[in-house]
């Protein structure tokens, strides 16, 4: 992996964004290797004993779409993501929005209706 950036809190986390080289087994990266962006975030505890050092407690390891897409189809996509895949979700994300405020909304007109006419049934009750 190639190590683009290192961010240490000076505590207990350390942030690395590198760019991981991914190939099928068998075949050479030289041939067939995609660079994949990756962010690895790494968790230190204390070693039991020795004050002075650290071990990792934890490794997390975070790829993007936009980075597995960009090294999958580098030259389409660019085009293809960011118009069709984007432009795509974020209309479908917009429709459902839209159709959960008109659920709301009619929601909260039917249960005002419901109460006019509970009032309006128990006004006729005291009537008679």
């Amino acid at each position: 992996p190639n190590i683009t950036n290192i961010c240490f809190d000076g505590q207990r986390t350390c942030t690395v964004f590198l760019t991981q080289i991914v190939c099928p087994r068998g075949i050479p990266a030289t041939l067939f290797g995609m660079a994949l962006p990756v962010v690895v975030t790494l968790s230190f505890e204390d070693v039991e004993g020795h004050p002075d050092l650290m071990k990792v407690a934890r490794h997390e390891e975070h790829w993007t779409a936009q980075g597995v897409v960009d090294a999958l189809l580098p030259m389409v996509a660019r085009d293809w993501y960011d118009r069709l895949v984007r432009v795509t979700l974020g209309q479908m994300l917009a429709a459902a929005g839209h159709v959960l405020r008109s659920a709301n909304e009619t929601a909260l007109l039917l249960s005002t209706r419901a109460r006019e006419i509970e009032d309006g049934v128990r006004r006729l009750d005291e009537q008679r």
